[in-house]
């Protein structure tokens, strides 16, 4: 008993020389943010960020992978805070992206006026929902840290929140660490993860809140433990709701739909604690979006109407096509680029195909196809999203719905990794 005990503990935490290589590669990086704003090696600053990315990926994802002797999750928490990292060093003294300008404005405004009542004209929405907000001024109270340490903090656990609910949902469903590390980092191939949820953004936060609360839940479930287990996820899927519309919506959704399909399935017998989680987390939802329906549908209403009209001249071929390989501003992205972001995207399609294809819900330990059909069907979606892109007003829209496919297709791939 001893000896079998013995043999699932691994030897070390983390391969110290991975994470050496590692952190290497985020020197590297940093050395190419500062060719880029020297203006004397700014032809190379590129090549030196890419060479320094790739170093810091690379031998921690080559360790956790075929390394049996070292744990699964803290390594993949080491590696998600090297990427963490290497978007922090942009610019460490405090963030400077568009989005980030505007949580900012706002989080500026609560502390100053000590008030959630406060104005954002840029971002009317924003006030109401202050989840992220209240977060960083939680860290900055009981640490006294400054405004961009305790941004910095906030953004770091809510990374390792999220690489935890991934592992967890995914070891919940398979018990098997090896689908749920694939799955972690076919997540981590994400362009969202690296860049747009390590920013300083509701959305970063409300993700990881988010889907640690369907994990909670899913395994509460699948070990058929009591009620009182069933309190945390409510109140991570109470503080998603205040920090971010979509997200929330999605949330309670996944909830909703996950208890519906297992009453179908088998009753609502041993489904107490879930159905009590949905039905307050509804009545939440439903009075938290009565409460900001009027500037929810004045700022969502434009966004989506425009999306919907520029995605139809897509298919129709009309006049609002985006031209391939320009940003917004006209600007062409350079040839290397186009080819890495055509490769990327076509290694994408073909993994997620070869893995649809191998059906790994016929593997022994892994859900069955009832289970796994909506996260194939999730998975599937990618290929759209990047079609999405080439309309200009749905660029943005399909752009952040990755963060939602590639939960699906971090599930398949990590599915059908292991034979």
């Amino acid at each position: 008993m001893t000896d079998s005990i013995k043999q699932t503990i691994p030897d070390v935490t983390v391969d110290i020389k991975a994470l050496t290589l590692s952190a290497l590669g985020l020197l590297i990086t940093s050395i190419g943010y500062a060719a880029g704003r020297s203006g004397n090696y700014s032809h190379l600053a590129v090549e030196i960020f890419f060479v320094g990315l790739t170093l810091s990926f690379s031998p921690l994802c080559y360790s956790v992978l075929r390394n049996e002797k070292v744990a699964k999750l803290p390594t993949l928490k080491w590696l998600g805070a090297i990427l963490f990292l290497s978007v922090f060093f942009l610019n460490p003294m405090l963030p400077d992206g568009f989005d980030e300008l505007l949580h900012q404005t706002t989080l500026w405004q609560i502390s100053y006026f000590h008030t959630l009542n406060v104005s954002n004209t840029l971002l009317p929405i924003s006030p109401n929902y202050p989840g992220l907000e209240s977060a960083t001024l939680f860290i900055r109270k009981f640490t006294g840290l400054p405004f961009n340490l305790s941004i910095c903090v906030l953004l770091f656990l809510a990374r390792l929140l999220l690489i935890d609910a991934i592992f967890r949902f995914v070891n919940c469903v398979t018990s098997n660490e090896a689908m749920s590390t694939v799955a972690v980092l076919a997540y981590m191939g994400s362009p969202q993860f690296y860049s747009f949820n390590a920013g300083y953004s509701y959305e970063t936060l409300a993700i990881s809140l988010g889907a640690q609360a369907v994990a909670l839940a899913v395994c509460a479930i699948r070990r058929g433990l009591p009620r009182k287990n069933y309190f945390l996820p409510l109140l991570l899927t109470m503080a998603t709701i205040v920090t971010h519309h979509i997200v929330g919506l999605a949330t309670v959704g996944a909830l909703l739909c996950l208890y519906l399909y297992l009453v179908i399935r088998r009753g609502s017998k041993s489904l107490g604690g879930l159905g009590v989680l949905v039905m307050l987390s509804t009545a939440f939802l439903t009075l938290w979006t009565a409460i900001s329906f009027h500037q929810l549908y004045t700022y969502l209403q434009p966004i989506f109407s425009s999306a919907i009209k520029s995605l139809g001249s897509l298919f129709t071929l009309g006049s609002s096509q985006r031209t391939l390989f320009h940003g917004a501003s006209g600007i062409a992205t350079p040839l290397p680029e186009e080819l890495m972001m055509l490769v990327a995207a076509g290694l994408w399609c073909v993994l997620i195909a070869y893995s649809i294809f191998s059906r790994p819900w016929r593997q022994e330990g892994v859900i069955s196809i009832r289970y796994f059909f909506p996260i194939v069907v999730i998975a599937a979606l990618l290929p759209f999203t990047l079609i999405a892109r080439l309309a200009p007003l749905t660029a943005e829209v399909a752009g952040r719905s990755t963060t939602f496919v590639f939960f699906g297709v971090a599930v398949l791939v990590g599915a059908a990794s292991i034979k």
